[in-house]
């Protein structure tokens, strides 16, 4: 295992580096989990599942559930993105319709009136006054935009925004829709991988709590089964 993991340290990035010096741990004597979960660069569930995997002889079978675990996140993006695509669609397609009335058709339709001395109604002169501002200032408004995309991308990525987004599908009926088979896959078969593995109880309800890091209302459900079963419970 330690010659694996100085193989995978030519790589040269921080990870690289932590791969390295949890081959050194290796060579003292620690195991591997506890050489990875010591460089605080892998992931809380990768660990327990190398833990878990060590514990009953089958690290190679957690691997791969691993990365079954990954693809699904993958697979789960792809298809938020499909999801969200034609809303995108719909919703750049409106404000480019909005800002076209307001900057060209009311102007022509109101400047008339205007001048002839006519009183406007206060919604249309606030239209027209927001075209102008726009056309004015379109330069600060792209950036304002881009700048919102950016940190609305970062949130999504980070873990709150996992959480997030994870609590919104399970009641928002399109994101249910598109989540709810992969989350039940997942649990199933890592349950499944756990049950023969021979592992404690405990122990396979720690390994199930890390994976469902990011989804609260999953891992509610099993800290309370992970409770009952400390108590005493089957």
């Amino acid at each position: 295992i330690s010659d694996s993991l100085e193989t995978l340290s030519q790589g040269g990035d921080s990870t690289a580096k932590a791969a390295i010096a949890s081959a050194e741990q290796i060579v003292d004597g620690r195991t591997l989990h506890e050489s990875l979960a010591s460089q605080g660069r892998f992931p809380p569930v990768f660990v327990s599942l190398v833990r878990a995997g060590e514990q009953s002889g089958k690290l190679d079978q957690f691997l791969d559930r691993f990365v079954a675990c990954l693809e699904a996140r993958i697979e789960f993006s792809r298809s938020m993105k499909r999801a969200l695509m034609y809303p995108a669609f719909v919703a750049l397609l409106a404000a480019a319709l909005f800002l076209l009335f307001s900057l060209k058709v009311l102007p022509l339709i109101l400047e008339p009136l205007q001048d002839a001395g006519a009183a406007l109604p206060p919604e249309a002169t606030w239209l027209m006054d927001f075209g102008q501002s726009f056309s004015e200032h379109w330069q600060l408004a792209l950036l304002i935009a881009a700048a919102a995309a950016a940190l609305v991308t970062a949130f999504l990525r980070s873990s709150a925004g996992r959480k997030t987004v994870a609590v919104a599908s399970r009641w928002v009926p399109g994101l249910r829709f598109v989540t709810e088979h992969a989350r039940e896959d997942l649990f199933l078969t890592t349950t499944g991988l756990l049950l023969e593995s021979g592992l404690s109880a405990g122990t396979s309800m720690d390994v199930l709590i890390q994976l469902f890091e990011d989804d609260p209302p999953q891992r509610r459900r099993l800290s309370r089964a992970a409770a009952a079963i400390a108590a005493g419970q089957g």
